[in-house]
């Protein structure tokens, strides 16, 4: 199993697509007889909707267009698709099959909020993805999956912050699964490579750990730091910070800080003691859209600053997508 990751209009679709392709088309090549190649699935997400929603998908099926696929579309229910076809001795022949799933975001916001989803049916559906996935995965003899990158906006309610939790952790579980990642930038591919093992923290070192929302910051952390003295931004005493080893949320701490009118300059010097170690684990929220909310736009300027002057005399820094700590410095 393959994990593409991207942003909108990123290049990750046609990535993906030129991927399964390239594997396809070297089976193709050992089994010259039509007979015997093995079947080329899209699995389409997608919810046929508006206009622009329409186009959208016109839009990818021209993308596939002549280039072999059969498109399965599973809106919802992943998981008893599969079974169905498991029950009916695989007319599919998934066993044999090279399969594209485009996207996992659009298949978790449709089990959890579409008619017939599995939320609708009660159902857990994180767990009812993992299991679908990976029953995929298993069954399948080639399975790419697409899904986007969608957490480094502040949330704009807490319906959406409870979907990018879902989809934060689906997203760590498949790279997890994957034997490869890759992030996909301006159409670049960059290989996401998954740590043998980082180091554990020295004494007096300076760690800096960023990334988007739910993408597993704190389990990474905590596979460097191992001290159980973590302290969360959103809820402890401002005046812990001078004393604290390990901050998790330390951009809703800053939020805080300048609530209490602090000023950053004293939190810089707080933070940059020379003989004391920190890891501190932060969400990137400079980015999207600049509020028109004078001190939303003064918070998240400050934590992109509070952040930098830490990073000028950090040990380490890493940025963690899909649960993988790639290492900036």
């Amino acid at each position: 199993m393959e994990l593409i990751i991207g942003g909108s209009g990123s290049g990750k679709s046609a990535y993906a697509e030129a991927r399964i392709c390239v594997e396809y088309e070297k089976i193709c090549k050992i089994q010259d007889n039509s007979s015997t190649k093995p079947p080329l699935y899209y699995i389409a997400t997608m919810m046929h909707g508006g206009e622009e929603i329409e186009e959208k998908i016109r839009k990818h099926q021209k993308m596939r267009e002549g280039k072999g696929f059969h498109t399965l579309e599973w809106h919802t229910d992943f998981l008893g698709h599969l079974k169905e076809n498991e029950k009916e001795k695989d007319p599919l022949k998934l066993k044999s099959a090279y399969v594209l799933l485009e996207c996992v975001s659009n298949l978790t916001a449709n089990e959890m909020y579409m008619n017939g989803g599995e939320n609708t049916r009660g159902e857990d559906v994180l767990q009812v993805l993992k299991d679908g996935i990976l029953k995929l995965a298993q069954t399948c003899k080639c399975l790419i999956v697409v899904t986007n990158d969608v957490f480094l906006e502040p949330c704009p309610s807490k319906e959406m912050e409870e979907y990018l939790k879902v989809l934060g952790e689906l997203n760590q579980f498949l790279a997890f699964m994957s034997e490869n990642t890759q992030e996909i930038v301006a159409g670049i591919p960059c290989t996401m490579k998954k740590q043998i093992k980082e180091k554990q923290m020295n004494q007096g070192e300076k760690i800096l750990i960023v990334g988007g929302s739910f993408q597993g910051k704190k389990r990474f952390a905590e596979s460097i730091y191992r001290g159980k003295d973590w302290i969360c931004g959103e809820t402890c005493e401002l005046e812990v910070i001078k004393d604290a080893k390990a901050v998790e949320k330390f951009h809703s701490f800053i939020k805080r800080w300048l609530s209490a009118n602090r000023t950053l300059e004293e939190l810089i010097s707080i933070l940059l003691e020379q003989e004391k170690e920190r890891v501190i684990i932060c969400d990137e929220v400079g980015c999207g859209i600049v509020p028109i909310d004078p001190d939303e736009r003064q918070y998240r300027e400050a934590v992109g600053r509070v952040c930098s002057a830490f990073a000028k005399e950090a040990n380490r820094i890493y940025r963690v997508t899909c649960g993988i700590g790639q290492r900036l410095q």
